[in-house]
């Protein structure tokens, strides 16, 4: 058997293969972190208009006074409170902060029991990540109705 029946790579073509594979994947990483910065952006989001749903759903079910979300901004954190036993806390993900939210009443949304929101929890509640993506969670006044505006 000769030297030139022998079948494979040499290990120029092989680190050639590598070092084009290493550019593309350098490439593609900050698409990649950009795209989870707005995943944790979103599923934040969504998060609070769950926790504001079931606030509302609660309120109904007779729990009107009682149940309600407090907002602490300056922790990036919002506790689900039963008067004044916190029952559940919620920490916004690492980098995502409130940049705005209505002038809240002792910092509390709450509802009525009819399921309409107290006038001072009505409003946009948006979030902010570190790439200054920001994504709304709006509370309307006369329905109670909840909903995620991407941007």
């Amino acid at each position: 058997m000769s030297r030139n029946d022998e079948r494979g790579f040499t290990l120029i073509e092989v680190m050639v293969v590598v070092a084009i594979l290493g550019i593309l994947v350098a490439m593609a990483t900050p698409d990649l972190t950009r795209t989870l910065d707005r995943y944790k952006l979103n599923t934040a989001a969504r998060d609070l208009a769950g926790n504001i749903r079931l606030v509302r759903q609660r309120a109904i079910d007779g729990e009107s006074t009682l149940v309600y979300l407090w907002f602490n901004k300056a922790q990036n954190t919002y506790y689900l409170r039963k008067g004044m036993v916190i029952e559940s806390t919620f920490t916004l993900p690492e980098g995502i902060t409130f940049l705005a939210t209505p002038e809240l009443d002792q910092s509390k949304l709450s509802f009525y029991i009819d399921g309409t929101p107290h006038p001072k929890s009505v409003g946009s509640y948006v979030l902010k990540n570190n790439r200054g993506d920001t994504i709304t969670v709006e509370l309307r006044a006369v329905t109670g109705r909840v909903r995620v505006i991407l941007p």
